[in-house]
């Protein structure tokens, strides 16, 4: 059985397949959850252990 993801809003409650997740922070914490995903500046990533899966250094 795979994982579901519950969502809610308001009074109605869903629920998905977690076939494709989209996440959102804010422009406050996006840099940090895109850079935790490998998404980043390679060089600062690889500094901090983490597998790089593409190379943005505007992040």
């Amino acid at each position: 059985m795979s994982p579901l993801i519950r969502a809610a809003r308001s009074a109605s409650e869903s629920t998905v397949p977690p076939l494709e997740v989209l996440m959102a922070t804010g422009s406050i914490g996006s840099p940090s959850l895109l850079q935790r995903s490998g998404i980043g500046s390679a060089h600062h990533l690889e500094s901090l252990g983490i597998e790089v899966q593409c190379d943005s250094p505007g992040v």
